[in-house]
């Protein structure tokens, strides 16, 4: 990788991404307002856990080059046999080396990030201690701190630590997103996101912006005759797993024939050839292919079933109806879906069963009420005035 030294009097941001749609669409919003004060650089460090599930959008890259002045991506990780530890930590040291003169050249005054439980935010604590760093609430945060980041091998934690303490373990060794950066700003969608802060973090480092981009467009009628339904497919621990969990789904699509759907796989199956092999042959059915966020494809739709993390609670600030699939709700969303007013099941019949008998009209006005109480919990500020307030949190530090 070439870098060259830029030289400017403009202050400088950069944006580091972790998933690519979790952090692009944040990204480029706030570029288009920030690139008028300031140069705004897009610097992807290619972390090597998210090389898997990150998907290349040939729109959002688009967007990218229109609002950032550059965008730099670091050389992905060396392949390293995966029993070689010393070789591995070693080729961790020489990519993120990359990262440091990337820094150096730039010299900004603020970095922007998605998550600080990554190699690249204690590279960055080692490269940059003193410039201010943003860290943006994009998804809904693991507040479950049991079992979290235990170290199996005593022996191999302590030679890794000794070859290179900043690499081990993988992921932060810290309970909560942002306290792996002691001295970072959280931006946050609502109080039930800065409430478990507050006995961790300094006050004055937590800001309650909303979420600019949920932004609910006007209602609007479907332009479907049959309803279209949405099935977000969630990720198991095992290809056979996965494969149950598929035709769980199959199931409840055969059910309904007259009915519309569009079908997504989670990014970390996106290359699984199962997929398309046990949806296709269907005329009424779409199968996703990435290009749009899961809040597009959700506001296209008259109903949401999923199995896909939060996408559920998504759907709810949409004004959609929605079904949870799945056998027990992970540990860790259990923060957020202890009062969630969201119907799930554990299988495919209860589900199909409930549809039918609620012919498809699932809400009342007592779960209106419920749900309407459960969004201002999560997204107290969200609304037309997110963007700015969010921009001029951002002006309030880096001046």
């Amino acid at each position: 990788m070439i870098v060259y030294r830029i030289i400017s009097t403009v202050r400088k941001i950069i944006f580091i991404p972790t998933t690519f749609y979790l952090s692009d669409s944040y990204f480029i919003l706030l570029a288009s307002q920030l690139n008028k004060d300031y140069e705004c650089y897009y610097v992807d460090p290619c972390e090597i856990t998210y090389q898997q599930i990150n998907i290349e959008n040939s729109q959002k890259l688009e967007a990218l080059r229109k609002n950032f002045k550059s965008i730099i991506r670091l050389n992905p990780y060396p392949a390293t046999p995966p029993h070689n530890l010393f070789q591995k930590c070693m080729n961790f040291h020489k990519h993120f080396k990359q990262l440091g003169q990337v820094l150096n050249n730039i010299n900004p005054s603020l970095i922007i990030m998605t998550s600080d439980g990554t190699l690249t935010a204690r590279y960055l604590k080692k490269f940059k201690p003193n410039c201010p760093i943003i860290i943006l609430q994009t998804a809904f945060i693991n507040f479950s701190i049991k079992n979290k980041n235990k170290t199996r091998s005593f022996l191999k934690s302590s030679i890794l630590k000794i070859i290179n303490p900043f690499t081990y373990p993988y992921t932060s060794i810290n309970q909560l997103f942002g306290l792996t950066l002691t001295n970072c700003h959280l931006f946050l969608w609502g109080e039930s996101s800065a409430t478990p802060y507050l006995n961790k973090k300094n006050t004055k480092l937590i800001h309650i912006t909303g979420n600019p981009l949920m932004l609910p467009p006007p209602s609007s009628p479907t332009n479907w005759i049959e309803k279209k339904i949405l099935c977000l497919v969630g990720h198991e621990t095992s290809k056979d797993k996965q494969i149950e969990h598929y035709l769980e789904f199959k199931k409840i699509i055969d059910t309904f024939p007259n009915y519309h759907f569009i079908v997504r796989n989670h990014p970390a199956y996106k290359d699984d050839i199962n997929f398309p092999i046990i949806f296709s042959g269907n005329i009424k059915i779409i199968i996703d292919d990435h290009r749009q966020s899961v809040s597009d494809l959700i506001q296209q739709v008259d109903l949401v079933i999923t199995s896909f993390s939060c996408s559920s609670i998504e759907a709810l600030f949409f004004n959609k109806q929605v079904l949870h699939l799945r056998k027990q709700i992970d540990e860790s969303l259990q923060y957020w879906f202890e009062t969630a007013p969201i119907p799930y099941f554990a299988n495919s019949f209860d589900l199909i069963k409930h549809l039918n008998n609620q012919n498809f009209d699932l809400k009342t006005k007592d779960v209106e009420g419920a749900i309407q109480k459960y969004i201002k919990w999560i997204w107290e500020k969200t609304g037309p005035n997110s963007l700015q307030s969010t921009v001029d949190a951002i002006n309030n530090i880096i001046n």
